[in-house]
């Protein structure tokens, strides 16, 4: 066999997703997560940007789910106790520069950076 081959192998024999542990963060922290083992660990207003695009790109239930019912979902699921969606998305509707999604613009680029750091190291390897 294939040196190749035999890493892939390896590489899908090992386990591939770690198992999910409560994540315990500092006290500057405000929120305090009681339902789930995901915490959100960013500020709320990055949260609700992601909420909005998520909701723009109709991937969760096709579209079909309400802004409400995906801002309380997500809310729950990584154990945030505000209810104000509305309100965190006329502050970001406020922002001054061209983009005002600061924090999936962000999202976007360590991305790509990623990417293009991991395809130069596959370069390297060969």
């Amino acid at each position: 066999r294939r040196s190749s081959d035999l890493k892939m192998q390896k590489f899908l024999a090992a386990p591939q997703v770690p198992p999910l542990l409560p994540i315990h963060t500092s006290a500057e922290n405000t929120t305090e997560n009681t339902t789930g083992l995901l915490q959100w660990t960013g500020n709320t207003l990055d949260l609700v940007e992601l909420i909005y695009g998520l909701d723009e790109m109709g991937c969760i239930n096709n579209g079909e789910t309400s802004l409400k019912e995906l801002s309380a979902a997500l809310y729950e699921f990584f154990g945030i106790k505000t209810k104000e969606c509305y309100r965190y998305y006329s502050a970001i509707k406020l922002r001054k520069n061209t983009s005002r999604t600061y924090f999936l613009d962000k999202m976007l680029a360590k991305l790509n950076e990623k990417i293009r750091h991991d395809e130069e190291m596959e370069r390297m390897r060969r």
